[in-house]
Protein backbone atom coordinates (compact mmCIF):
# COMPACT_ATOMS: atom_id res chain seq x y z
CA UNK A 1 0.00 0.00 0.00
CA UNK A 2 1.45 3.41 -0.98
CA UNK A 3 2.29 5.88 1.77
CA UNK A 4 0.97 8.78 -0.32
CA UNK A 5 -2.42 7.19 -0.89
CA UNK A 6 -5.21 9.75 -1.07
CA UNK A 7 -2.97 12.76 -1.70
CA UNK A 8 -3.72 15.10 -4.57
CA UNK A 9 -1.93 18.06 -6.10
CA UNK A 10 -3.28 21.14 -7.82
CA UNK A 11 -1.36 22.76 -10.66
CA UNK A 12 -2.17 26.01 -12.46
CA UNK A 13 -3.71 25.10 -15.83
CA UNK A 14 -1.61 27.75 -17.62
CA UNK A 15 1.59 26.04 -16.46
CA UNK A 16 0.38 22.62 -17.52
CA UNK A 17 -0.95 23.89 -20.86
CA UNK A 18 2.43 25.43 -21.71
CA UNK A 19 4.26 22.22 -20.84
CA UNK A 20 1.83 20.10 -22.87
CA UNK A 21 2.29 22.36 -25.89
CA UNK A 22 6.07 22.09 -25.59
CA UNK A 23 5.98 18.30 -25.28
CA UNK A 24 3.72 18.01 -28.32
CA UNK A 25 5.91 20.36 -30.40
CA UNK A 26 9.39 19.32 -29.26
CA UNK A 27 8.96 15.95 -27.59
CA UNK A 28 10.02 17.40 -24.23
CA UNK A 29 9.49 20.37 -21.92
CA UNK A 30 11.66 23.37 -22.81
CA UNK A 31 13.09 25.05 -19.70
CA UNK A 32 14.70 28.49 -20.08
CA UNK A 33 18.31 29.02 -19.04
CA UNK A 34 21.01 31.68 -19.04
CA UNK A 35 23.68 29.12 -19.85
CA UNK A 36 25.94 29.79 -16.86
CA UNK A 37 27.45 28.01 -13.90
CA UNK A 38 27.19 29.85 -10.61
CA UNK A 39 29.38 29.88 -7.52
CA UNK A 40 28.14 28.40 -4.25
CA UNK A 41 26.09 30.85 -2.18
CA UNK A 42 28.74 30.80 0.57
CA UNK A 43 31.20 32.64 -1.69
CA UNK A 44 29.05 35.78 -1.83
CA UNK A 45 28.11 35.42 1.84
CA UNK A 46 31.83 35.57 2.72
CA UNK A 47 32.15 38.68 0.55
CA UNK A 48 29.12 40.22 2.29
CA UNK A 49 27.26 40.60 -1.01
CA UNK A 50 23.80 39.44 -2.09
CA UNK A 51 23.11 38.07 -5.55
CA UNK A 52 24.33 35.24 -7.76
CA UNK A 53 28.02 35.12 -8.74
CA UNK A 54 28.72 33.98 -12.30
CA UNK A 55 31.38 31.27 -12.18
CA UNK A 56 31.50 30.06 -15.80
CA UNK A 57 30.13 31.36 -19.10
CA UNK A 58 30.57 28.69 -21.80
CA UNK A 59 31.34 29.98 -25.31
CA UNK A 60 28.22 30.16 -27.44
CA UNK A 61 25.84 30.24 -24.46
CA UNK A 62 23.10 32.88 -24.16
CA UNK A 63 25.11 34.56 -21.37
CA UNK A 64 28.23 34.62 -23.56
CA UNK A 65 26.33 36.32 -26.39
CA UNK A 66 25.01 38.90 -23.91
CA UNK A 67 28.49 39.66 -22.57
CA UNK A 68 28.33 38.22 -19.04
CA UNK A 69 31.79 37.80 -17.53
CA UNK A 70 32.87 34.70 -15.60
CA UNK A 71 35.06 34.42 -12.52
CA UNK A 72 38.70 33.95 -13.52
CA UNK A 73 42.31 34.19 -12.33
CA UNK A 74 44.57 37.08 -13.24
CA UNK A 75 48.22 36.69 -14.30
CA UNK A 76 49.29 36.57 -10.63
CA UNK A 77 46.86 33.73 -9.83
CA UNK A 78 44.44 35.90 -7.87
CA UNK A 79 40.75 35.08 -8.26
CA UNK A 80 38.79 37.87 -9.96
CA UNK A 81 35.05 37.58 -9.29
CA UNK A 82 32.82 37.54 -12.34
CA UNK A 83 29.58 39.43 -12.78
CA UNK A 84 27.14 39.32 -9.87
CA UNK A 85 23.48 39.08 -10.89
CA UNK A 86 21.50 41.31 -8.51
CA UNK A 87 18.26 41.71 -10.49
CA UNK A 88 16.23 40.22 -13.32
CA UNK A 89 13.35 41.95 -15.05
CA UNK A 90 13.22 44.58 -12.32
CA UNK A 91 12.98 42.00 -9.53
CA UNK A 92 15.78 41.73 -6.97
CA UNK A 93 17.96 38.62 -7.09
CA UNK A 94 19.43 37.91 -3.67
CA UNK A 95 19.86 34.15 -4.13
CA UNK A 96 19.54 31.25 -6.57
CA UNK A 97 15.88 30.83 -5.70
CA UNK A 98 15.15 34.43 -6.73
CA UNK A 99 16.86 33.81 -10.07
CA UNK A 100 14.98 30.56 -10.67
CA UNK A 101 11.67 32.23 -9.78
CA UNK A 102 12.17 34.71 -12.62
CA UNK A 103 13.34 32.00 -15.04
CA UNK A 104 10.32 29.84 -14.22
CA UNK A 105 8.06 32.67 -15.40
CA UNK A 106 9.84 32.86 -18.79
CA UNK A 107 10.24 30.75 -21.90
CA UNK A 108 13.15 29.81 -24.12
CA UNK A 109 13.73 32.70 -26.55
CA UNK A 110 12.45 35.41 -24.18
CA UNK A 111 14.61 38.50 -23.68
CA UNK A 112 15.46 39.13 -20.02
CA UNK A 113 17.08 42.24 -18.54
CA UNK A 114 19.78 41.41 -16.02
CA UNK A 115 20.99 43.91 -13.45
CA UNK A 116 24.58 43.08 -12.58
CA UNK A 117 27.51 44.36 -10.58
CA UNK A 118 30.76 44.26 -12.58
CA UNK A 119 34.01 45.45 -11.04
CA UNK A 120 32.01 47.17 -8.30
CA UNK A 121 29.80 49.13 -10.72
CA UNK A 122 26.11 48.55 -11.47
CA UNK A 123 25.12 47.97 -15.09
CA UNK A 124 22.58 45.93 -17.04
CA UNK A 125 22.53 43.50 -19.95
CA UNK A 126 19.84 41.79 -21.99
CA UNK A 127 20.00 38.01 -22.45
CA UNK A 128 17.96 35.92 -24.88
CA UNK A 129 17.17 32.80 -22.87
CA UNK A 130 18.30 29.45 -24.22
CA UNK A 131 17.09 25.95 -23.50
CA UNK A 132 18.19 24.16 -20.34
CA UNK A 133 19.53 20.81 -21.45
CA UNK A 134 18.56 17.88 -19.23
CA UNK A 135 21.49 16.18 -17.55
CA UNK A 136 23.87 19.13 -17.95
CA UNK A 137 24.96 20.83 -14.72
CA UNK A 138 23.96 24.42 -15.24
CA UNK A 139 22.81 27.37 -13.16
Amino acid sequence: RAAASGLGFALPMDSVRGLIEQILLYGRAMRPALGISVAPAQVLQQMGVEGVLVLEVPPGSPAHHAGLRPTHRDIFGDIIPGDIIVGMEGRPVRSYSDMYAVLDDRRTGDRVKLDIVRDGKATSLTVVLGDRVAGVAEE
